[in-house]
């Protein structure tokens, strides 16, 4: 194993917490900083601060009165940088040192939420949401073009389709209406009492809108404009900070999809529209619903009993209930399922809580029991002959490749697990007195204080070679490097 690192950035102190970024190529970085300066009007001296980012360690663009910390952003594609700027009490976006148009208020990424500026996943438009004071209005801008000003967008509404064609968001229509009603590429849909948040989708393929709408007390999916049965309530599983885009709920080759739905009591399965399964009293865990690669399979996770302390969770796949535990899932994750790319394999974590233990289930056959299981580690190889998870015993953690016990450790990352294209290499992170490696088919790397984490953690180039972002320090004053790597 041949190994290259590279310095691409040192961060001292003085740089601003929170703002430090790498690109999801794990190949450049950025963040703010500041420069004080002193004014001196001939009576007093007055010292104020003025930002600027700085891009693969070196200072980029002008500095300006303020930049919002969670604006700061690369492209997907890791080529161009965004971030809202403000001068003189104006904001305005930036890219690649490029301003924009400067509004009174110009939203931008919260602290943890927000998706109010974001860049298509072809990297070739950015688009962020205005908010106009005087007139108490709302507008999308897209590549500085704006659209139709509304009384409120809804926060975390702004989504490109995954083939970057389309994108939407969802508006209330003014202060004393209570009607939203969906935004698409600049043509406003059909009005309702209330559009879900959080319920909006893409399909895989971008060519199907779905969501879920609320009409005369009763909640409906509307798919391709075509209103599905009423509910009294429809579940999704849509993801706590963002929306899942190209997901859940459709299958994977966009022909399909699926949800929760509750009736009283009574709750249903509901695929293409057809009521499938149906429950009384029992619960559906929405977020477990997976389809197959193939699109032709369908499980998900029920739960019976009482819904607070005596209850059972079984897994249900194309349509037959397996054996029931006391969870499904590790690591107080939700519960999930995970298919072999060739569809043929199906796995997932279960719980015996009398017996403290955990186990890992695949095609129905139960593998050996474990103090507990590595979350959502759960990783078939790309040809879907092996599968590996993380397994905790006796405070060490490890991996089971194909059912042998690897190397105990005092920490190991679970969503580093990663096999190389061809299947023959498998990678990730461990952790040993105080420090992180990379683990490449049972090779130890260089120790780090952090690594992982930022970008999109391990990225193989090609077979054989693969790079990470590491780093040496503190926090908040540290050198960050690019990490390089070829199997022999």
């Amino acid at each position: 194993m041949k190994t290259s690192e590279t310095i691409i950035v040192k961060v001292e102190a003085s740089s601003i917490f929170y703002s430090f970024i790498v690109s999801p190529d794990d190949r450049r970085t950025a963040y703010i900083t500041k420069t004080l300066e002193k004014l001196y009007d001939g009576v007093t001296e007055e010292t104020i601060a003025k930002y600027y980012i700085v891009v693969d360690g070196e200072r980029y663009g002008k500095q300006y009165d303020d930049i919002l910390t969670y604006s700061l952003n690369f492209s997907p594609d890791s080529k161009h940088i965004v971030y809202v700027a403000q001068n003189n009490g104006k904001r305005f976006l930036v890219v690649d040192d490029k301003e924009g148009r400067h509004y009174e208020y110009v939203t931008g990424k919260e602290r943890f939420f927000g998706r109010t500026l974001v860049f298509s996943p072809n990297s070739k438009q950015v688009a962020y949401v205005v908010r106009s004071k005087n007139k108490g209005k709302d507008f999308v801008v897209v590549n500085e073009k704006e659209g139709d000003q509304y009384y409120k967008i809804a926060k975390d509404s702004l989504v490109f389709s995954p083939d970057s064609n389309h994108f939407a968001y969802l508006v209330k229509m003014g202060r004393w209406s209570r009607k939203w009603r969906l935004v698409l590429n600049d043509k406003e849909e059909k009005r309702y009492d209330s559009i879900k948040k959080g319920s909006f989708f893409f399909s895989p393929d971008s060519k199907r809108v779905a969501f879920v709408a609320l009409v005369g007390g009763k909640e409906v999916f509307v798919v391709d404009g075509i209103e599905g049965k009423k509910y009294d309530k429809i579940h999704l599983g849509s993801n706590f900070f963002t929306i899942w885009v190209g997901a859940y709920p459709f299958s994977h080759d966009s022909k399909r999809f699926a949800y929760v739905a509750d009736i009283g009591r009574r709750t249903f399965l509901v695929i293409d529209g057809i009521e499938q399964q149906s429950y009384d009293g029992d619960i559906i865990a929405e977020r477990s619903i997976t389809f197959s690669p193939d699109s032709k399979r369908v499980a998900y996770v029920v739960q019976k009993g009482e819904r607070l302390f005596k209850f059972k969770q079984i897994v249900v796949i194309d349509g037959k209930e397996q054996k029931s535990y006391d969870k499904i899932g590790g690591g107080g994750e939700q519960p999930y399922i995970v298919f072999s790319l060739d569809s043929m394999r199906v796995a997932y974590f279960a719980v015996d809580t009398e017996q403290g233990k955990s186990v890992i289930v695949e095609n129905g056959k139960e593998g050996k029991r474990y103090d507990s299981m590595g979350g959502r580690s759960i990783v078939f190889s790309p040809d879907s002959t092996h599968l590996v998870y993380v397994a905790k015993e006796d405070r060490k953690m490890f991996i089971v490749f194909d059912g042998k016990e690897g190397v105990r450790y005092d920490g190991l990352a679970g969503s580093s697990l990663a096999f190389s294209p061809d299947s023959k290499i498998l990678l990730y992170a461990a952790f040993n007195q105080g420090k992180w490696f990379v683990v490449a088919n049972g090779m130890q790397g260089k120790h780090f204080d952090r690594l992982i984490g930022m970008g999109k953690g391990i990225i193989f180039d090609s077979s054989n070679r693969f790079h990470y972002y590491a780093e040496l320090g503190s926090p908040r004053s540290f050198t960050g490097y690019l990490v390089e790597t070829i199997i022999d």
